[in-house]
């Protein structure tokens, strides 16, 4: 009896099947798949902050353009708040560069004149004094911040073959954006 237990118990070892080897063989498949999956999604994830970041440059030049009292003072503001901003750690981390713009900043300022009783607005610039008088009774006078940047992906994927030419996620994509803001001292925008 006991010889016969032995003999039944090795014959079921022997037909066992191993189960281990199916779930090898699968893992390096769906490392490959999680692996093209998380980069680009790396990527998308940091585009949206670099895209936030830029609205952030954009609102807060803008801003400073609007609450200068001469035009002057008002490009000077929007050359420093840029500067400052892609100098900062948000404008590291974003990987952002800046495209032309007034002294290589990425932005440039114009100023947009919108009649009140509706029409077409007149929009003077880049980077130059409005020209002609000023009307405060019949036209509301605004600074328009023009931003161009290039945001670069944050994982550098340019040697994959079928991610390197896709925009944002293997290559740079360059952003523009035209923020606004009120001019409050209209009877500076000729200085």
């Amino acid at each position: 009896m006991q010889m016969t237990f032995r003999t039944a118990r090795t014959a079921r070892r022997l037909n066992r099947t191993p189960k281990g080897g199916a779930q090898m063989a699968e893992f390096a498949p769906a490392l490959l798949v999680f692996i093209l999956l998380l980069f680009p999604l790396i990527n998308l994830i940091g585009y949206g902050m670099a895209v936030c970041t830029c609205l952030l440059i954009g609102r807060t030049g803008a801003q400073a353009a609007g609450t200068a009292s001469t035009y002057t003072l008002a490009l000077a503001a929007v050359q420093a708040d840029a500067n400052n901003m892609l100098g900062s750690a948000w404008g590291q981390f974003a990987k952002i560069a800046p495209v032309g713009g007034y002294t290589n900043c990425g932005m440039d300022l114009y100023v947009t004149a919108s009649p009140v009783g509706g029409g077409a607005s007149t929009r003077t610039g880049p980077n130059a004094p409005f020209a002609g008088p000023v009307d405060n009774t019949n036209f509301i006078y605004e600074y328009t911040v023009s931003e161009h940047y290039l945001i670069s992906p944050f994982v550098p994927l340019g040697s994959f073959p079928f991610l390197g030419g896709i925009p944002i996620i293997g290559q740079a994509s360059p952003f523009n954006l035209d923020t606004s803001s009120a001019a409050e001292f209209p009877d500076g925008l000729t200085q």
